[in-house]
């Protein structure tokens, strides 16, 4: 909503895209303790279903935090998201809740998209990231430097990912 604020200690807001209406998983945050560069938003709507994409840049490292709503397509995301995909050069992480299950058909066609861009995933796609068992949040890059994990959240169905990569 307009009026929240939300602050955390020694960030700023780079971003802040608010939902249209009630609160819903159109609104995207970023805070960051470096300066980003330009921040691109990408969004798109079916009917009821959307998708929303941010991507910026820090030092070298392009960064692209996704949602997927369950009822958006599989094919129509993956068409958009390779558009995007496709203008980057140099290391990307590709990462949020793609409500794609790794573990199942579809998972395999968004794992081969990645591979098209070199990209490999970064989470252990055995490992569930909802408390339900499947594996939709994920994580993608084409860089041997970054990790990634999730942890239980007592606040959430899903499990937060953490995402490292080495500063230059």
């Amino acid at each position: 909503m307009a009026d929240d604020t939300v602050e955390v200690p020694n960030f700023i807001c780079a971003h802040r895209t608010n939902c249209r209406g009630n609160r819903n998983s159109e609104g995207a945050v970023v805070f960051s303790k470096v300066n980003c560069g330009p921040i691109a938003l990408h969004v798109n709507f079916t009917g009821t279903a959307h998708f929303v994409m941010v991507d910026w840049k820090v030092s070298e490292v392009q960064l692209i935090m996704v949602y997927k709503s369950p009822k958006y397509g599989i094919s129509r995301f993956l068409e958009k998201l390779r558009d995007i995909l496709t203008a980057i050069q140099g290391p990307c992480v590709v990462f949020g809740d793609f409500n794609i299950n790794l573990q199942i058909e579809d998972g395999k066609k968004l794992i081969g998209m990645f591979a098209e861009f070199d990209m490999v995933p970064k989470l252990n796609i055995q490992q569930a990231t909802t408390n339900g068992g499947t594996h939709i949040d994920c994580c993608f890059s084409n860089s041997q430097n970054v990790t990634s994990w999730v942890y239980e959240s007592y606040y959430s169905y899903h499990k937060p990912i953490c995402i490292v990569w080495p500063r230059n």
